[in-house]
């Protein structure tokens, strides 16, 4: 089979994958009671829509946020970053569509963009690294009214063009997209920040490598993101008298082995790709079965991947991978500084999703950036794509498709 052939049958498995991905959302979303808002997803509804009305982006006070006491009081939407409710308004005014739907119609959209990326990112194995949208987390953040299925875009977008950069330091654009990256991540949400630390770090290394040029080029993109970055929060500041709208320092935290084993917890959570487990009694024999299933497709995988060890140094030179990982590494840092220091959501699987993304999309790379020179590498790819798939039809709304059967 040539190598047009090959593209042409990724392109159509990509296109199948995401429509089967945004086929299940909409069935998610459609059947559960709750239609996967939350509190905050409220927050960027109501804000979508007095943008929507004209009157900018203001929401109530109904959670206290703000501890003003005065519920009914009307505030600059602050607490989050503009990013999402801003899309969630364009999208529906584009497509007239009301703020409920207009939120997953925005979500499906970064979706395909992500996968489209991916496309451009490795042509031939796209599919198989998309489809770790199966896997629980992300279908689950995906699913409900929340910033960081597009969040994690921005992840894609920055990685993407930080590689560019590695292999070729030369072309301007892709400083560019790294700073457009920047600058969109810390617009969707505030911890978006770490991209910043990411390239102060990328700085440091190019100029310890002798490549001055590169580092004073990064160095550069690194101050003008500074700059935006510190308008935006001073005008946060002269808005509500907050760099990023609430007061976030909390003196009464939990002691550091309490936060390091809420840490363990959610990160012990996040190893369950298909079903997760909360660490709340025992297992049931479904999560039970999901951890036999992982536990088999990555023996399976060893397997077929340890019979030939020519492929280490393609892993090797797999920077968009490593990248990844250095990546997930920062963000978990980062999460976990603030954590300590802020009272915000326990390390659940929103806040580690952005981690989880980054780790899944690097190790599920290293795989599907081999050449398929053998069966066996072949069979390895094979075995990823089956587990985020059986992932998916695993998270699909059982009861309602079994009452449903029933009934016929």
């Amino acid at each position: 089979m040539n190598s047009i052939t090959l593209q042409h049958r990724s392109d159509l498995f990509l296109l199948l994958l995401y429509l089967t991905i945004c086929a299940v959302i909409l069935l998610r979303v459609s059947v559960e009671a709750t239609g996967y808002i939350s509190p905050d997803s409220e927050y960027y509804m109501e804000a979508a829509t007095s943008l929507k009305n004209g009157n900018g982006l203001y929401i109530n006070d109904l959670y206290n946020l703000h501890a003003t006491n005065t519920p009914s009081v009307r505030i600059p939407f602050t607490a989050w970053p503009i990013g999402y409710p801003v899309l969630i308004y364009l999208m529906s005014k584009a497509i007239h569509l009301d703020v409920f739907w207009a939120g997953k119609a925005v979500n499906l959209l970064f979706i395909g963009l992500s996968f489209l990326l991916l496309r451009q990112i490795n042509r031939q194995s796209s599919y198989i690294i998309a489809s770790i949208y199966g896997a629980f987390t992300i279908l689950e953040v995906s699913s409900y009214t929340w910033s960081e299925s597009i969040f994690m875009f921005g992840l894609l977008c920055f990685i993407y063009a930080a590689e560019n950069i590695y292999s070729a330091p030369n072309k301007l654009k892709n400083f560019l997209l790294l700073l457009c990256a920047t600058l969109f991540m810390f617009l969707i949400r505030y911890i978006g920040i770490v991209a910043v630390g990411a390239i102060g770090l990328a700085v440091l290394f190019f100029w310890r490598s002798k490549e001055y040029k590169t580092s004073l080029r990064l160095l550069y993109v690194l101050l003008v993101a500074c700059l935006l970055i510190g308008i935006y929060l001073f005008r946060n500041y002269l808005l509500i008298g907050h760099p990023t709208g609430i007061p976030r320092l909390t003196k009464e935290m939990e002691g550091p082995g309490e936060i390091a084993m809420m840490v363990l917890k959610g990160l012990g959570g996040e190893l369950f790709l298909i079903r997760r487990y909360y660490f709340n009694g025992l297992p049931d024999w479904l999560t039970l079965t999901a951890a036999g299933v992982h536990l088999l497709v990555l023996y399976l995988i060893y397997s077929n991947l340890r019979k030939h060890k020519e492929i280490w140094p393609e892993i090797k030179k797999n920077y968009f991978s490593h990248l990844s990982l250095i990546m997930a590494g920062l963000y978990l840092f980062l999460l976990i500084v603030l954590r300590s220091i802020s009272q915000f959501d326990p390390t659940n699987y929103r806040l580690l999703s952005p981690f989880t993304f980054l780790v899944l999309i690097g190790a599920v790379h290293y795989v599907a950036a081999l050449p398929d020179l053998y069966p066996n590498i072949r069979k390895a790819k094979h075995y990823l794509l089956l587990l985020f798939v059986f992932s998916l039809l695993l998270n699909l709304p059982k009861a309602f498709i079994v009452s449903k059967l029933l009934n016929l």
